[in-house]
């Protein structure tokens, strides 16, 4: 009864997706960089074949924090290769920090070559109202700045490589207008995190002020 089943059960029958070794899938987690680049290839791998298979065999390692030998290592190489993976500006790719919503539609929209006008006032705009366009945004997102879950991932990935446009999907207005969301911290019970914050603020501007900067 899961809203995502039939995208979970079609990728595990392809072998896209295989979950943990206890036998669980995990969708509500959030997925790491590299969880997301094997997902996003394995799911991608007719897209992909337009690549050159030669020049793919022949890269070498562009990242200094990932090893030849690591699990994700084919998907990421071939992934630099399709160009929906650049890392960063330090030569790293830092496999185990968490995928935002942002990001996973900028890798998708890449991965499935899919025409993204370079319009809007933030970089990842021009993803969000592609997909959001096609119908492939899982209504469970609550902001483009929070971590994708694995369950939004798959099924993203699964509504543009079978062309289903008939499920609920946001539109592009519901992310870009929502920079952030309450978190679990609102709701704990008698700790007014309004004071919290002040507080946490304050503290981070002190720092600010001793450093000559202006304060938040």
């Amino acid at each position: 009864d899961h809203p995502y089943q039939s995208a979970i059960a079609d990728f595990r029958q392809k072998s896209i997706i295989s979950g943990f070794p206890d036998g669980t899938l995990r969708p509500e987690w959030s997925l790491t960089r590299a969880e997301a680049v094997k997902i996003v290839t394995l799911a991608t791998q007719e897209y992909l074949r337009r690549y050159d298979e030669d020049a793919y065999e022949n890269r070498r390692n562009p990242f200094s924090d990932t090893d030849d030998d690591a699990w994700y290592y084919p998907s990421l190489l071939r992934s630099v290769h399709a160009g929906y993976i650049k890392g960063f500006a330090d030569g790293t790719f830092r496999p185990a920090q968490n995928v935002t919503v942002a990001e996973a539609t900028s890798m998708v929209s890449k991965a499935f070559d899919i025409e993204s006008p370079d319009l809007g006032a933030v970089w990842y705009e021009r993803f969000i109202r592609s997909l959001a366009g096609l119908h492939a945004l899982p209504v469970s997102i609550r902001a483009q700045s929070e971590p994708i879950k694995r369950g939004e991932l798959i099924e993203m990935l699964w509504r543009l490589a079978n062309h289903v446009q008939s499920r609920p999907s946001l539109t592009a207005e519901d992310l870009l207008t929502k920079e952030c969301v309450d978190g679990e911290d609102s709701f704990i019970p008698k700790v007014d995190m309004r004071r919290v914050r002040i507080a946490w603020l304050g503290l981070y501007n002190d720092v600010r002020t001793a450093r000559g900067l202006t304060p938040y």
